[in-house]
């Protein structure tokens, strides 16, 4: 975009409605990243699973937007997205079995494994100048902006979702599920692009335009500028946690 100056991060996050009335913590976790110069910027959101087979997930989720965003960040400009979801898989199953040994589950809390109390999705883009990448453990949302106006979806959808069961870093093999992408911004940029937990959109009565709707209204509030934009968030998540019921959670690159 002409005058840029480089990319900034937004995000927000709000317990959902459901897990008010049953006392469960938000189990979403959101961490967020750019560069001081704004050359680079990094974005991940995880959800914990609300099943109380998964009673540790808010640990889970927390564990895997720390772990990601590093690994992102380590390995930017050239990040390889298959390479760090590898690498954030190991580290996560790690410093799982690290928080198990320091904080013991009793035989009944984990009869499928000491994994399975921690399970969460992981959805996550990193942006340079040239490349856009994203990769997606789970349900949850991608979605990016040209500067041309024109909002598009990054990843595939996965067929396995149902809209009740999904994808997690807990499973046997997490990396049989995983989705990634690499965009090409050099003869066609991005100026706004976003990573979202599943709380967002199941939300929506339009299932099939929400996301176009979403793109645009973040992008108009975008073009007053960044702080305006991130006063937006917290208003795009309220109503589909209180609707839908599950924690919900948003976080956005902006080129400036």
């Amino acid at each position: 975009m002409s005058g840029s100056t480089g990319w900034a991060v937004a995000a927000a996050t709000t317990i959902g409605a459901f897990h008010v009335r049953e006392h469960l913590p938000n189990q979403d976790s959101v961490r967020t990243w750019a560069a001081d110069d704004g050359s680079s910027a990094v974005v991940v959101v995880a959800d914990g699973h609300g099943h109380h087979a998964h009673h540790r997930s808010d640990v889970g989720s927390d564990l895997a937007t720390r772990i990601t965003l590093d690994a992102l960040r380590a390995a930017l400009p050239h990040a390889d997205p298959v390479a760090v979801a590898a690498e954030v898989v190991a580290a996560w199953r790690e410093a799982v079995l690290d928080h198990v040994a320091a904080h013991p589950l009793r035989s009944d809390e984990s009869p499928r494994g000491p994994l399975v109390p921690y399970g969460t999705t992981l959805v996550a883009l990193a942006v340079t100048p040239e490349r856009l990448v994203a990769l997606q453990i789970g349900d949850g949302d991608t979605i990016a902006v040209r500067a041309s106006g024109e909002p598009f979806r990054p990843l595939v959808e996965d067929p396995s979702l149902d809209g009740v069961h999904t994808a997690s870093l807990c499973q046997a093999d997490p990396l049989a599920s995983l989705r990634t992408t690499v965009v090409d911004l050099r003869d066609d940029p991005v100026r706004l692009a976003l990573v979202a937990t599943d709380g967002l959109g199941k939300a929506r009565v339009d299932p099939d335009t929400w996301w176009a709707s979403t793109a645009a209204g973040l992008a108009a509030a975008a073009d007053d500028g960044l702080e305006v934009l991130r006063a937006r968030l917290p208003i795009e998540v309220r109503e589909p946690a209180r609707v839908g019921g599950d924690d919900t959670t948003l976080a956005v690159l902006l080129l400036t």
